[in-house]
């Protein structure tokens, strides 16, 4: 029945059940890999059958399938007589996979087809179907497990310990403030929230961090603006970079300051890391096609959302009430992060503040869960020139203040030492 079937589908289904059949640890292995979808036929009963075994801790031989299948050994005897290893390559899986990956598309791709005809259909959504559908495709034939063995995480955490000894001080990347690296280290898959009341200056530390990380740290970085047009958030990096206020240049000009900005225009596109996009109401799941694909193509290593509450949630569930739909994007955020596996920082408002009050997190507008999915959370005030960076959530450092002062000219943080 075999005969001339080493190259199709039918041939790599009986290797991996025969596998499965012999070796109970390469069952217990690939059971969460697979479905009875990616057999056909009988092997859909036989698959399904050895799992039900499997899940009752009960034994796997011919009687046993054959009890609980209701199929007779003449259907199953190509289990034992196939002679496979017990290491045998994952090759014959991968087609598996593949093959049922190749038809799950067709079927996504004639149903976004249909839609295309439908005179009420709308182009960008279904641009967003079709991406999420392939996404979901790709997920399925390239997973990220997350089940890992101790030992190789231990072998990582001594590599890493291994590089702050040599290198103290360096964990993760640096935000261009000492006290913010040292207290609550940037490292990937973490979801940052700095948040503040209007005016205060949340895009001005952005901007000040973006430049630490993609100018002194030579790390790309993708800015999401949704509030400022991509022009003005290139002039605040201008200014920042050349420590000069545009505005008092043109009305004032200087030859001195004029070269400094000059200079820093220049080493921007020198540099030519930082990636702007400046779309108004971005979607949560255009937001992370985007960010993925900024981070295949251009080596992005952080990403920064200006602001977190003029995202938006095309789902059904989060257009029912905002404060879900704020839930939906920060968990979202925080997955983008993971599976990305570097930082976010995603800026946020803060609800009115009593006078001289500081902020507290309950103090998030429309926090949904954003509290809950950070790692960290960063809030942040000033009076006039004097600024406090309140680390009030920090998952794995040290929560407390960090003092700063303010340059409005030049819409720049630095850091005050405080004894």
């Amino acid at each position: 029945m075999l005969d001339g079937l080493h190259d199709n589908i039918e041939y790599a289904e009986y290797v991996v059940l025969s596998s499965c059949f012999n070796y109970r640890e390469i069952l217990e292995n690939i059971s969460y890999k697979l479905t009875v979808d990616h057999f056909s036929g009988k092997n859909k009963i036989i698959f399904y059958s050895m799992c039900l075994l499997l899940e009752k801790n009960a034994p796997i031989n011919f009687v046993s399938i054959c009890q609980i299948s209701g199929l007779v050994k003449d259907d199953i005897y190509e289990l034992d007589n196939f002679h496979v290893s017990e290491k045998f390559s994952d090759f014959y899986l991968n087609i598996l996979i593949g093959n049922k990956a190749k038809k799950d598309l067709v079927v996504k791709l004639e149903g976004v087809k249909k839609k295309c005809f439908e005179d009420n259909a709308d182009p960008s959504d279904l641009v967003k179907e079709l991406n999420n559908n392939i996404n979901s495709i790709r997920k399925e034939v390239n997973p990220r497990y997350s089940v890992l063995s101790l030992t190789n995480l231990v072998d990582t955490e001594i590599d890493s310990l291994e590089q702050r000894i040599l290198h103290p001080g360096h964990k993760g990347i640096r935000t261009g403030f000492r006290e913010i690296d040292r207290k609550c280290p940037l490292e990937g898959g973490d979801l940052f929230v700095i948040a503040a009341r209007p005016s205060i200056g949340k895009t001005a530390i952005a901007i000040n961090m973006i430049e630490s990380v993609a100018i002194d740290q030579g790390i790309p970085v993708a800015m999401f603006s949704l509030e400022m047009p991509s022009k003005a958030i290139t002039n605040r990096l201008i200014e920042s970079l050349s420590e000069c206020c545009i505005d008092e240049i043109t009305k004032n000009p200087n030859r001195e300051k004029i070269r400094r900005l000059m200079d820093a225009a220049a080493l921007l596109k020198i540099k030519d890391n930082i990636y702007i996009d400046d779309t108004s109401g971005l979607d949560i799941d255009d937001f992370s096609i985007r960010l993925r694909d900024l981070v295949k193509e251009h080596k992005v290593g952080l990403a920064v959302i200006d602001y977190l509450q003029l995202m938006t949630s095309s789902s059904k569930q989060a257009k029912s009430n905002r404060q879900l739909e704020i839930s939906e994007i920060s968990g979202k955020l925080k997955g983008a992060a993971k599976d990305n596996n570097i930082p976010i920082i995603v800026l946020a408002q803060l609800n009115r503040l009593e006078d001289g009050k500081l902020p507290m997190l309950s103090n998030l507008r429309e926090s949904g869960s954003i509290e809950q999915d950070a790692d960290n959370v960063g809030l942040l005030s000033r009076n006039d020139e004097e600024a406090i960076f309140n680390l009030a959530k920090v998952r794995n450092g040290e929560p407390g203040n960090v003092y700063m002062k303010f340059h409005k000219e030049i819409k720049k943080f630095t850091e005050v030492e405080r004894s």
